[in-house]
């Protein structure tokens, strides 16, 4: 009885200690989103959505009384240090028209403009991540970003490298694999693919498992 309470305790600890982790994720939170407006009103402007402060001028160039999409400016998303910040012009011909990450523009990275919603995930670690994900049906690709414990912006991973890497492109040109959801598992971002033209079956998925001592995340592929 004895050596069986003993074996009993001892699985208990190593059941305890896998489950700790060096940083724990919260689950994604929308906090804003920003879109191109093709038809309509304000047509060719940006469209920002519940950004905590937005400094941009109008887009006039098809309606001069438009107040609804914008043209050139700065929206942040999320409040104090958590606070994301779009640079949006869409005047701008060459390197794309949305930079994302500080406020000092320097330290931002180029980003999609097609229906982009805005993620937060926090962490007890001292850092923050923001998926920035642009939405076409069940389909989704993914920028994720983060700030760093020292307050610069990194760019961790993005679908596009990510196919590339781990799944190159098929007969016809086009990826193989699209995405459908990011959740967390602990210190994971746990990022979930099917196959092209069959998003509604789950074909596998992405562990971007947290690193401390690298302060990055290594990736594994699981298969189902």
């Amino acid at each position: 009885m004895k050596t069986k309470r003993v074996v009993g305790m001892a699985l208990s600890l190593v059941i305890l200690s896998s489950a700790c982790y060096a940083i724990s994720f919260t689950q994604p939170q929308e906090i804003g989103s920003f879109s191109f407006v093709q038809g309509g009103k304000g047509a060719g402007g940006i469209r920002i959505e519940n950004a905590s402060r937005n400094k941009g001028d109008y887009f006039t160039q098809y309606n001069k009384n438009n107040s609804s999409s914008y043209g050139k400016g700065v929206a942040s998303f999320g409040n104090g240090d958590d606070a994301l910040y779009v640079h949006y012009d869409v005047y701008q011909k060459v390197g794309g028209l949305i930079l994302a990450g500080n406020k000092d523009i320097k330290n931002t990275y180029s980003v999609g403009v097609l229906n982009q919603v805005v993620d937060i995930i926090k962490s007890d670690g001292g850092i923050t991540i923001y998926p920035i994900i642009s939405h076409y049906g069940p389909e989704k690709d993914y920028v994720v970003l983060g700030r760093q414990k020292d307050g610069k912006f990194v760019k961790y991973f993005d679908t596009e490298s990510i196919t590339n890497n781990h799944f190159g492109m098929g007969r016809n040109g086009m990826p193989p694999v699209v995405y459908t959801k990011l959740a967390v598992a602990g210190d994971t971002l746990v990022l979930y693919y099917s196959k092209a033209g069959m998003p509604a079956r789950t074909a596998g998925e992405l562990r971007f498992k947290w690193d401390d001592k690298a302060q990055w995340f290594g990736v594994e592929k699981i298969v189902y």
